[in-house]
Order: structure tokens, then sequence, then C-alpha cells
């Protein structure tokens, strides 16, 4: 399930952070609701290269809904302290919408 809902720097927009698995985040028409959408990304470097090993993002994403519920996150850009399981922000493959955390 998509999780947290904040109010972006300087301006009044909500923001939904989505730490849902693809398969569950496909179901929801972004389209359809006037919402920014960040999507936590949580990429292992194996074989010359980042990539997503499912059961390390599995984890990652539950330590990731902590780090925001225990520290009160409000603030998208925040989410770029977060350094669990030695992830960490990145800032060079991110996007605005898309925090890719590599390790």
């Amino acid at each position: 399930m998509p999780l947290g809902v904040g109010v972006s720097e300087g301006q009044n927009d909500n923001i939904l952070i989505d730490l849902a698995s693809k398969e569950y985040s496909s179901v929801i028409d972004l389209s359809k609701i006037n919402i920014k959408v960040i999507t936590p990304v949580f990429k292992d470097y194996k074989n010359g290269t980042h990539k997503v090993i499912t059961i390390y993002t599995k984890k990652a994403r539950g330590l990731m809904s902590r780090f925001i519920i225990e520290n009160s996150i409000i603030l998208p850009s925040d989410l770029k302290e977060f350094n669990e399981e030695r992830y960490s922000y990145n800032e060079y493959l991110s996007s605005d919408t898309e925090f890719i955390f590599t390790r």
C-alpha cells in the first residue's frame, strides 16, 4: 500500500510516497489523482550494474516506512537522509519523482 502524504517544500501540493511493490502500485491509475508521487527505489550493485533485488527491496521498503514514521517525515527531501542496511540516496540515478537508494 502506498505510504505517506506530506507537504512539499514551499508549496501546498500534496505528496504521496509510494512504498508499494510495482505489482500493487500498478493497480492505481495515478493520472486520475492530482497528487505528486515519489517512489523510493532500492538497488544493489551486482555484476557491474545497479539492480533491484526483490527480497532486499521488500526489507528496505519496510525500513523506509519505519524511518518515515519514527522521524515524522513530511518533506520529500528528508527521505534522502535514509541510510539503513547500507542503502544511501544516489543523487545521480535519482529524479524528481524517483528517489534511488543504492548499496
